[in-house]
Formats: C-alpha cells, structure tokens, sequence
C-alpha cells in the first residue's frame, strides 16, 4: 500500500511494568530508584530502569518514524499511577530521538477473568486500567489506542486473536501517519449523558457514521443518586447515540458499559471498532445491586 518497504524494530518483554522501561533521569521525578539489591535472580522485568537500559537506550541513534505499544498488565492495580507513569515515558522517549511529535499507538489490554467478575468499585476490576490507557490518549499528542473489548479471552491472558490487534493498529497508522485520509480507523468515545424522561441517552465523538451492533447490546448498567448500579437495557437510537434504562432506575444519573474484568464487546462503530468500556461517573463509593 506504502510501495516502501516498512522495518520494525521488536524490542519486547512479557508481564513487565512501565517502569523498567523508563530511563533513571524520569522515573526518579516520580519514585525513588532502588537498584542495590538486583542480582542474577531479579525479575529483570520487574526491574526499574533495567529494559529502558538493555533494550531501548541502545536503540537512540536509529531514525525511527514511530511507536507502538502494547503492555499494561502488570500495572494494572495502579491505574492512577499509570496516567502519569505513561505519558511521561513517552515524553521522554520522544525526547531522546529528537521528535516530540513521533507517532505513539498503544493496545488497550484485552479482557481476562482475573478472578472473576464479582470486582465493580476495586482496582482488581481491570476496567480501570483499561480507563487510564483510554485517557492517556489525551495526555500524549499525536497517539492512537487500539481497543480491544471484543476479543479477549476469559481463560488466557494472552488473547489469540492477534490479527485484528495488528490491523488496528495499522490502520492508525495509516490514517494519522501515512496521510491514508477517509479511513475512519479510530473507536468510537464516550462524550456525554442526557436524561431524557427517565432514561439515559448516551452520545459519542469518533462516530461520523454512527453506531454498530451484531446482535443485542449487553454490559450495561445505570444508577440513580444513591450510586447503586442496575443491569440496564439499551439500544442504538437515530443510528448514532444510545438510550440506556432500568425500571429500577426511574431517575438516573450515571452509566457504566462493560465494567468488568472479562466482558464481550457488544457496541461498535459501524467501522466495526469496538467502543472501550467506560463509566459516565467519577464516583469512588459506587456498587453494584445484588439479589
């Protein structure tokens, strides 16, 4: 499609933090650096600075165009932490090669079981992570996030559908790098809520050409004042927007789509990218109805 041929530099590590591959000189502006007790032993992977060291200092002089990323797991229970940890990797890594405007597409982690599902206001719910990877997008300039809400795997961490991780990715780069104009490569977002005569109507960016469902949209709670969250009915209106409700709920305030470790996608542009899931809330004390 480019008629050049494209080289990839693969410089990769399973299950390891943000922080090994941060360089000393930024990550010290956020934690203390402790490296008098690595050995031989030491899960290089979950070691400061180590991978920044061994696997990406040497790499500096090459002319690169771009970044892509794919990690998060093992951050997973430090959500907050990651919005900053993150961006301020990328910051710097665009620093070193002289280019604070390089592309930088990332994988938003796929969902797992992690234990189950019966997580909601815990970190332990991977949902938040899959959040601060979805607001990172705002915090780094010229970036792209690949959502993967509709092909995980609840028994592996290490999803098998690799393919589609790869051509969302490309298409971000295609469209935002390569100048590849018209294709619409990027997922949907949520941007806000109206409540229109006791039901929420939930509208998107992203969307130019509307919204996307194979089958019935499912994952979807609501919750009134009292911050307790209801499964809820939805479905797409005028093509574009989505009107979620409970008959528990006759006066809501928030909404929350798949908020939970494992789920399966069920809401798509009709580019056929899966939407993240996400919460209209901020809340820190909400929970989940039970029978």
């Amino acid at each position: 499609m480019l008629d050049v041929p494209i080289g990839i530099i693969h410089s990769s590590w399973g299950g390891s933090n943000v922080e090994p591959w941060m360089s000393r000189e930024v990550l010290e502006q956020y934690q203390e650096v402790d490296l008098s007790n690595v050995s031989e032993d030491t899960k290089i992977n979950h070691t400061q600075v180590a991978l920044f060291n061994a696997m990406i200092k040497p790499l500096i002089p090459f002319t690169l165009k771009g970044f892509l990323w794919y990690q998060g797991e093992s951050n997973r229970l430090k959500p907050e932490e990651y919005k900053i940890l993150f961006p301020a990797m990328v910051k710097d890594w665009r620093t070193r090669w002289g280019n604070q405007n390089a592309p930088f597409y990332f994988t938003q982690i796929a969902p797992f079981n992690y234990g189950g599902n019966s997580f909601f206001q815990d970190v332990e719910n991977s949902a938040f992570i899959r959040e601060a990877q979805l607001h990172c997008v705002d915090s780094i300039s010229n970036s792209g996030i690949a959502i993967t809400l509709d092909i995980g795997d609840s028994l592996s961490i290490h999803p098998p559908r690799k393919k589609e991780v790869a051509d969302r990715l490309l298409g971000l780069a295609l469209n935002k790098t390569y100048g590849f104009e018209g294709l619409n490569t990027e997922s949907p977002v949520y941007k806000s809520l109206e409540v229109q005569e006791g039901k929420a109507l939930l509208k998107f960016d992203n969307a130019p050409d509307g919204l996307y469902v194979y089958d019935d949209l499912k994952g979807f709670e609501i919750a009134g004042e009292d911050h307790i969250f209801y499964p809820a009915e939805a479905q797409i209106e005028k093509r574009k927007d989505v009107l979620v409700w409970s008959d528990k709920v006759p006066n809501p305030v928030a909404v929350r789509y798949a908020w939970s470790n494992y789920v399966d996608g069920t809401l798509f542009g009709v580019n056929l990218l899966p939407i993240s899931s996400f919460r209209t809330d901020d809340w820190t004390d909400a929970i989940r109805f039970k029978e």
